[in-house]
């Protein structure tokens, strides 16, 4: 069995290789013998051990990732259908927040006009910088505008994405001015409040 630390899977896996491969999972979506098991949660004291799985149609090839955020633990299990053995143990925290943001990526590269090139992106956490790799990989942006309730955190945000691109990115002081007149609007926020009406 291949063990696949986390600094191993981004040397190996690039957004635009993240966009390509969901694309490509989300075109045999339809295949009768692909597997899907929605996410799963395990009850533990103070946290809880979250599971989901899959199987990809016409391959060998099945799997399944167990997480909980409060020790952060995030591994993913790719096992042979056929020998009956575990092939890969990938340490995918990194690949995670990837995938989650190809998401995005998809979705804009479908659903956003051609000349689409400013963003509003509400919510400054763990997966929002991959919302800006993954929509930056299939638009040419020009600006982002970024809104957090917390300021602190949005100015450091906007300052650490301003340094990766070169485009403009700008924090802003609410989401009403974060997705006004712009092209393409993407939420990244736990919050049990609507953030966009």
């Amino acid at each position: 069995m291949i063990y696949i630390t986390e600094q191993e899977v981004k040397s190996l896996v690039t957004m635009d290789d993240a966009i390509t491969a969901l694309e490509g999972a989300f075109g045999q979506w339809s295949d009768s013998s692909r597997a899907n098991l929605p996410r799963g949660r395990l009850p533990l004291p103070k946290r809880s051990l979250n599971i989901m799985a899959a199987a990809l149609p016409g391959s060998d090839i099945f799997g399944y990732r167990g997480y909980t955020s409060a020790i952060r633990f995030n591994l993913l299990v790719l096992l042979s259908l056929e020998r009956g053995e575990p092939l890969a143990l990938i340490e995918c925290g990194w690949l995670s927040r990837t995938r989650t943001g190809a998401a995005s990526g998809l979705a804009t590269k479908y659903l956003a006009r051609e000349d689409a090139k400013t963003m509003g992106l509400i919510g400054t956490g763990r997966i929002s910088a991959d919302q800006i790799r993954a929509v930056a990989a299939v638009r040419k942006l020009e600006e982002v505008r970024v809104f957090s309730r917390n300021a602190e955190k949005r100015e450091w945000f906007a300052g650490e994405m301003a340094k990766e691109f070169d485009f403009s990115v700008i924090p802003v002081e609410s989401a009403e001015d974060c997705v006004a007149d712009v092209d393409i609007i993407t939420t990244a926020t736990n919050s049990r409040e609507p953030v966009l009406l």
